[in-house]
């Protein structure tokens, strides 16, 4: 009795498995491939593709001719004519008890005028005991005045009396002689009237 019942429950087990295999088959397992990865590519710098033209052989700007430039005109050359750019002296005018002293000085050594001199009417001063004189001015009261470009000038405001005519600097002064001769000139002004001396040559003062 008891083997009949353990050979039942067997067939009941084994009809029980078979039913199980045949509504839920065990699956089988598979092994799994590893995906595939994808290979990367090491980017490559890209250069610019440049296509060649007819008038372009190679990707760089074609040489261009230069531009022709237009000569510059210059007006025709005219004669120099000499312009006398001088201011003239303005010669004052000679007062009841002074006179007025006018000329023009031009350098012995240049010929050229000499511009821009201080002008004196110096004294002579006779030398005790004689024989002899020497020069004398006042830088600051003596009559005088500047010359202008062409060598022109004109002193007013002369006390009447004999002068010499002299050419003064900070460095030393000079003497302006008659002309063709070794002899100061002399120069006598009276009062109400204007003396003209002229051109009269005259030397540079030197350095002392």
């Amino acid at each position: 009795m008891r083997k009949f019942v353990l050979v039942s429950l067997l067939i009941v087990v084994l009809a029980l498995a078979s039913c199980r295999g045949a509504g839920n088959p065990t699956p089988t397992p598979t092994q799994a491939e590893p995906a595939k990865t994808a290979e990367v590519q090491e980017a490559q710098p890209t250069q610019p593709q440049v296509q060649a033209t007819d008038s372009q052989a190679y990707p760089y700007p074609s040489p261009q001719a230069f531009k022709t430039r237009t000569p510059r005109t210059y007006p025709e050359p005219q004669n120099n004519v000499a312009i006398s750019t001088a201011t003239p002296i303005v010669v004052p005018t000679a007062g009841k008890d002074t006179g007025v002293v006018t000329g023009v000085l031009i350098n012995t050594e240049t010929g050229e005028p000499m511009a821009y001199q201080s002008v004196y009417l110096g004294m002579r001063i006779y030398l005790t005991p004689g024989p002899g004189y020497t020069y004398a001015l006042q830088e600051a009261s003596s009559p005088h005045a500047i010359t202008a470009e062409d060598g022109e000038f004109a002193i007013g405001d002369v006390p009447p009396g004999d002068y010499i005519l002299m050419i003064f600097t900070p460095f030393g002064a000079s003497v302006v002689m008659q002309p063709n001769t070794d002899r100061e000139l002399d120069v006598k002004v009276a009062a109400g009237q204007v003396l003209d001396v002229g051109t009269l040559e005259a030397v540079q003062p030197e350095l002392r």
